[in-house]
C-alpha cells in the first residue's frame, strides 16, 4: 500500500492506467543509442552526452516519496527493493542510466558521487517512435472495425477511435451492425507488446560486447522512460495531496473524483493532456456503470 490511510476507501475507485506503458515509452524516448560507448574521463561533459551508464555513490536523498522510484538489488535475497531511505544505499554503489538518474535528481533530489561509467555520443535511432505509433493505430482501427449488415465498413478517424465514438455508435445502432472489432487486433496487440521483449539481448560471453554498433541494451531506455512516465503522474498527485492507494507497473488506484483534478494539474505543469486513450496518456480501466459500492 505505501500509505497510512484507512484500509477501505468509501468512495468510487479508479484504476488509473497508463495506455500501453512500454509502447508509450518507445514513442516518447529519444530512440535507441547508436555507436560505441567510451569510458568517461574526468574532463568529459558526460551529463550532456546522448546517453550514459554510470556507477554512483549516493550521499544524500533530500526528497522522500510514499511510492519511491529508487531501488536497489539485494544480492543475497535476489530481490529488487524500492526505497528512498539513505541507509539502504550507504554501503553500496548503484549503476544507473541517464534517464533514471535525471528522474532521481528531479523527484528525489539525490546527491551523489560519480565513480565511473560509459557514455554514448553518436545520436539516437528514433525509428521506434513512428513504428510503435503506426502499430498502435493499426490495432486501434482493427479494435473499432465496424461491419454493417449490407457488407459495408463504417469508417472512423483515429480521433473518433480514441474518443470511443465507435463503441457508443454500435451500442446505439446495434441492429444495423453485423460485426464489431476485428480479431486481428489481438495480433497487433501482441506485436505491440512484444516490442519490449524483443529489445532484450542475451548474455554475452565476451568482454568486447560493443563490437557491433547495434548491440545496445535497448530495454533499459524503455524501462527507465516508463518509470519517468509513471513518476510524473504519481508525484504530481502526491505533491498535491491526492490520495493513491496502490500502484503496479502501469496503473494507480485512486479516488475516481480525483482523476479530473489530477488531469488539470498535469496539463498546467506539462502542457499536454494526461487523460485519454492515446499513447502517453492515462485512462480509467474500471467499468463504473451501475456500480454503487466499489472499495479498495
Amino acid at each position: 500500500c505505501g500509505m497510512n490511510y484507512d484500509k477501505f476507501s468509501h468512495k468510487k475507485i479508479a484504476d488509473f492506467d497508463a495506455v500501453g506503458l512500454y509502447s508509450s515509452s518507445m514513442k516518447r524516448m529519444d530512440g535507441f543509442l547508436m555507436g560505441k560507448p567510451s569510458v568517461i574521463k574526468s574532463t568529459d561533459d558526460w551529463k550532456n552526452a546522448d546517453g550514459y551508464f554510470v556507477e554512483i555513490k549516493i550521499n544524500d536523498i533530500k526528497k522522500h516519496r510514499k511510492f519511491p522510484m529508487m531501488s536497489f538489488i539485494d544480492r543475497k535475497k535476489g530481490t529488487r527493493n524500492f526505497t528512498d531511505k539513505l541507509d539502504n544505499y550507504i554501503d553500496q554503489t548503484i549503476v544507473v542510466d541517464k534517464i533514471m538518474l535525471k528522474l532521481w535528481e528531479k523527484f528525489h533530489d539525490v546527491k551523489y558521487e560519480f565513480i565511473r561509467g560509459y557514455m554514448f555520443n553518436d545520436g539516437h535511432n528514433n525509428n521506434i517512435n513512428t513504428v510503435i505509433n503506426d502499430i498502435f493505430n493499426n490495432r486501434l482501427f482493427a479494435k473499432n472495425e465496424t461491419i454493417l449488415h449490407d457488407g459495408t465498413k463504417k469508417e472512423w478517424t483515429v480521433q473518433e477511435c480514441l474518443d470511443e465514438v465507435p463503441k457508443a455508435w454500435v451500442k446505439k445502432n446495434k441492429d444495423t451492425v453485423k460485426s464489431f472489432k476485428n480479431p486481428i487486433q489481438e495480433i497487433w496487440k501482441l506485436t505491440m507488446n512484444s516490442g519490449y521483449g524483443k529489445s532484450l539481448t542475451r548474455p554475452h560471453d565476451t568482454k568486447d560486447i560493443y563490437k557491433n554498433e547495434d548491440q545496445y541494451l535497448e530495454h533499459i531506455g524503455i524501462l527507465s522512460t516508463s518509470k519517468l512516465i509513471m513518476a510524473e503522474v504519481m508525484f504530481m498527485a502526491e505533491d498535491n495531496n491526492i490520495k493513491m492507494y496502490i500502484t503496479d507497473t502501469d496503473s494507480i488506484h485512486m479516488n475516481l473524483e480525483d482523476v479530473e483534478p489530477l488531469g488539470e494539474l498535469f496539463k498546467e505543469e506539462y502542457k499536454r493532456d494526461l487523460i485519454g486513450c492515446n499513447l502517453g496518456q492515462f485512462h480509467t480501466d474500471f467499468e463504473m456503470d451501475n456500480c454503487d459500492n466499489v472499495y479498495s
